[in-house]
């Protein structure tokens, strides 16, 4: 992950990275305490979770400007909110008792990996070295470990 933004770090932006690194801690915790309800159900923790966070948003929204209303934006936000969100935790509340957390952990951080791909086809802005240098050392750690887990299980 350092590679992918090695080129953008600068002692302006540190209180950002830091931030950015410490939420990245934060959400590899949520997949070990997820782990850890294996034979239990971690969807109720994520709802919990969800529901904390609208709370806070909601408080931090009392501060802030109304923001415009359009049709457009409520469907974008329930859409998202329906699929992004919601099918999203379901499925991952029930993929966290089959897998292991760093397994979870390591197929959660593709997605990111993929954000420059998604910019580069939409935009036509081209990734820098070190953004497909990190990409594909993280792509390369979840194959390995999805091949070594997958070895383990058969033994």
């Amino acid at each position: 992950m350092v590679l992918l933004f090695m080129d953008k770090l600068g002692g302006g932006r540190l209180l950002g990275n830091v931030l950015a690194v410490l939420s990245g801690l934060a959400f590899s915790f949520c997949f070990v305490f997820l782990r850890m309800q294996k034979d239990a159900s971690p969807l109720e923790s994520i709802l919990l979770a969800h529901w904390f966070t609208a709370a806070i948003g909601l408080a931090v929204s009392l501060f802030l400007p109304l923001p415009v209303f359009t049709w457009k934006a409520a469907g974008a936000i329930a859409v998202l909110g329906l699929f992004q969100v919601g099918v999203a935790a379901i499925l991952f509340s029930c993929a966290i008792k089959r897998i292991s957390a760093v397994t979870a952990n390591l197929v959660a951080v593709i997605e990111p990996v993929f954000n420059p791909v998604w910019v580069f086809l939409a935009l036509g802005e081209r990734p820098g070295l070190n953004a497909l240098a990190g990409g594909a050392i993280i792509i390369a750690a979840v194959t390995g470990a999805s091949i070594i887990s997958a070895r383990r299980a058969a033994t």
